[in-house]
């Protein structure tokens, strides 16, 4: 999230695309509603950025997209300023790098992009869709949902070898001890961190199922698409500038 103060979102996503260009990376893609995508294929793994240009206003206390509400329709195109401010930290990648984060990461999660009707951001629906497809001898709920517990897209790259173990093997008790480990040790250090979301009903469901041997259980909705690695970044992008 790129948040603008008097600026042209245009001009300054062409800045961030010329940097990255320096540094490498093939030229970024403008979209019409305030979104700047990049892609890079030169690294060990495929590597995409998406930056969502975004205003402040103190008065009113909320983060909007102009006159679009994508994708923040769950607050009709004004988000609560409370939700990203004031910012937590979070750690990033294995060097534990220190980074910014929303003050309410679970929040913006669950509320992004979400869909008319369904009341459910996209990262929600991807883990309801796995659920609803379980191929175990008995199904989760269906308005499960649990950020916290690996779910296969079709977004994701079917050519990295851990998302390849991970849809050969599924999720197992070693697993989970892993990631609520990593989850305490952030949730301990201060750090953003999905220790307490780990602990709710439908992600305690997930893991209490995976225990019982059903390791595949809301990982995937079955319809994993093609590696990155085998698409052109034109090929994996509407480009199209609208006015």
């Amino acid at each position: 999230m790129v948040f603008m103060q008097g600026s042209d979102w245009q001009r300054e996503g062409t800045r961030i695309s010329l940097e990255l260009q320096t540094r490498g990376w093939p030229p970024c893609a403008l979209q019409y509603y305030h979104k700047l995508v990049c892609i890079s294929l030169t690294f060990r793994a495929p590597c995409k950025f998406e930056f969502f240009f975004f205003t402040k206003d103190s008065k009113s206390r909320t983060i909007s997209n102009d006159h679009i509400h994508y994708p923040l329709q769950a607050w009709g195109g004004q988000m609560p300023l409370d939700v990203v401010y004031p910012f937590t930290m979070c750690r990033l990648g294995a060097a534990w790098r220190l980074v910014k984060c929303p003050a309410k990461p679970l929040e913006l999660l669950h509320h992004w992009n979400t869909e008319e009707g369904t009341g459910a951001g996209e990262y929600v629906r991807n883990g309801r869709a796995a659920m609803e497809y379980s191929p175990g001898t008995e199904r989760l709920p269906e308005d499960d949902w649990c950020l916290a517990l690996p779910v296969m897209t079709q977004d994701r790259d079917t050519g990295d070898t851990r998302n390849q173990r991970l849809l050969a093997e599924g999720l197992n008790s070693e697993d989970l001890r892993l990631l609520g480990g990593y989850a305490r040790s952030l949730h301990r250090g201060g750090y953003a961190s999905f220790a307490a979301h780990l602990q709710d009903a439908p992600c305690q469901r997930r893991q209490n199922r995976i225990l019982q041997g059903d390791q595949f259980v809301g990982l995937s909705d079955g319809r994993v698409g093609v590696s990155l690695q085998h698409l052109h970044p034109l090929e994996m992008l509407e480009t199209q500038n609208r006015p």
